[in-house]
C-alpha cells in the first residue's frame, strides 16, 4: 500500500531567486520527503527529496543553487503517517 502524504503549500510575499528553504518541524520531526518551489508561470521544481534527518524541535535547512526563475510559492510533502493531524504552516521572507 502506498504511504499516506500530506501537501502544506505556502507563499511568500516577494518573489525572490530561491537558494534556500528552511523548514520548522515541532510535532512529526522527519516527516519531509518532498520540497517543490514554483516558477512566475506555475510549473513545480523540486528542489530536494530525500529522506528527512530532522529530529526534535528544529530546522530542516535545505540550501539550494540559486534558481533561474523567482518564485512565490514553495510546497512541502510530508509522510503524513509521521506527524501530527493538526500540522500548520508558515512562512516568512
Amino acid at each position: 500500500m502506498p504511504e499516506a502524504r500530506k501537501k502544506l503549500a505556502q507563499r511568500v510575499s516577494t518573489w525572490v531567486h530561491a537558494k534556500e528553504v528552511r523548514i520548522r518541524e515541532s510535532g512529526g520531526s522527519g516527516s519531509v520527503i518532498k520540497v517543490e518551489v514554483f516558477d512566475e508561470e506555475g510549473a513545480a521544481h523540486t528542489v530536494w527529496a530525500s529522506n528527512d534527518p530532522t529530529t526534535e524541535l528544529n530546522y530542516l535547512i535545505l540550501k539550494t543553487p540559486k534558481t533561474a526563475f523567482k518564485t512565490d510559492r514553495v510546497k512541502v510533502t510530508l509522510a503524513a503517517t509521521s506527524f501530527p493531524a493538526d500540522t500548520k504552516s508558515t512562512a516568512s521572507n
